[in-house]
């Protein structure tokens, strides 16, 4: 018994920790039927990026980075930015190379807000994530635009593998609510 516990020691000492940094832990949502639903409100945030810089260190945030690096291997997909709803696939080819070169000055997060019978506390269910840059129009005018949508739920397996910060992946920060924002919008859904 003794020679055991010291060789899965030995054995656990010495594997590589990059075997450990790989393995992607996502803690599943709760599943909630349609009929215990009681209302849903769609809110639209706004994760100011000088507002959370533990999570944003620059504005050429690793976030953006991981996003454009999962849309370019498959692994997650990239929507148009003007249509939120998920519904037009683009590639990081479609976006500009000069608009993905600048900084993230914002984020936008769409989502639903869930009251659910039986429930004290109301669930959110994070729909898409858009990182925000800003140009000047003609007139000096400072303009803000998505660069694209990512629709979330397909993303969290992804978001999942790499940490944001020493205690959190991407995902748990999302789902964790570990980050300031304002809410921008706030209408009944659909």
């Amino acid at each position: 018994m003794r020679r055991t516990v010291l060789f899965a020691f030995l054995l656990v000492a010495h594997t590589p920790q990059a075997l450990f940094s790989q393995v992607a832990s996502i803690t599943p949502w709760e599943t909630i039927l349609e009929r215990d639903i009681v209302s849903k409100t769609r809110l639209c945030r706004e994760i100011d990026v000088e507002g959370n810089p533990a999570l944003f260190h620059d504005g050429k945030s690793q976030l953006l980075q991981l996003l454009k690096d999962g849309v370019n291997s498959g692994k997650i997909k990239a929507y148009d930015p003007v249509n939120d709803r998920f519904t037009k696939e683009i590639s990081v080819n479609d976006v500009a190379a000069n608009v993905l070169s600048l900084p993230v000055v914002k984020w936008l997060i769409k989502e639903d807000e869930l009251l659910v019978q039986g429930k004290a506390e109301t669930v959110v269910r994070i729909l898409g994530i858009a990182p925000v840059y800003v140009v000047a129009d003609k007139n000096g005018e400072s303009k803000e635009f998505a660069m694209f949508w990512i629709y979330y739920p397909d993303s969290r397996a992804y978001l999942s593998s790499f940490s944001a910060t020493a205690q959190y992946s991407w995902d748990e920060v999302f789902n964790g609510r570990h980050f300031k924002a304002r809410i921008t919008r706030f209408t009944p859904a659909k």
